[in-house]
C-alpha cells in the first residue's frame, strides 16, 4: 500500500530480488517466475520506491511509488498491462498526453509515461500505444520521480 513502512512490504512479499538504497530512499524489485502458459509467460516485476521523510517523528521509509508489469494486476475499470491507451483513456478521460518518456533497455525503445496525477496512477506506453507497465503513486504527486531513480535519464514533458 501507499504509505506503508517499507520493513512491512517485506513482510508481505519476502527479500526482494533486488535492492538499491542511498539519501533515505530505496528501490526494491520482485520478479515473477515464468509459467511458460496463460497469460503470464514472461518475467515481469513488482518495483516499489520508498522514501523517508528526514527529521520528522517517524523517519522509517514509506513505499511512494508501486509499478506492475504484469497482466495479472487490473486497475477496478480492468485497465492492466495489454490495454491500448484507446481503453486507457475511456476509464482515464482527463488523461491527455505523455508526462515524460524513457528509454526500454530491454528492447530498445522509447517508453511513453501518461500520468494521472490527481488519481495517482501512471501507464507506461509503447510505440504499438499498449500498456506496459503501471505505476501507482501518491494522488497530486508525479510519477516521473519514480523512472527517474529507476532509469536514470528520462526526458521530462510538458504538464
Amino acid at each position: 500500500k501507499l504509505s506503508q513502512a517499507t520493513d512491512d512490504v517485506i513482510k508481505v512479499l519476502g527479500q526482494p530480488d533486488s535492492s538499491d538504497a542511498a539519501m533515505g530512499k530505496s528501490l526494491m524489485r520482485w520478479f515473477s517466475k515464468p509459467t511458460g502458459k496463460g497469460i503470464d509467460t514472461a518475467v515481469n516485476s513488482i518495483s516499489v520506491f520508498s522514501s523517508s521523510n528526514f527529521g520528522a517523528k517517524d523517519e522509517r521509509r514509506k513505499v511512494a511509488h508501486i509499478r506492475i508489469t504484469s497482466p495479472y494486476f487490473k486497475t477496478p475499470g480492468h485497465v492492466g498491462c495489454g490495454s491500448t491507451l484507446t481503453f486507457i483513456k475511456m476509464q482515464y478521460p482527463t488523461l491527455k498526453k505523455a508526462s515524460a518518456r524513457f528509454l526500454d533497455k530491454a528492447t530498445g525503445k522509447t517508453v511513453q509515461i501518461y500520468d494521472e496525477v490527481k488519481e495517482g496512477i501512471a501507464f507506461e506506453i509503447n510505440e504499438a500505444t499498449k500498456c506496459t507497465g503501471i505505476t501507482v503513486h501518491l494522488p497530486g504527486k508525479k510519477a516521473w520521480e519514480f523512472y527517474f531513480v529507476q532509469y536514470g535519464s528520462i526526458k521530462k514533458e510538458m504538464y
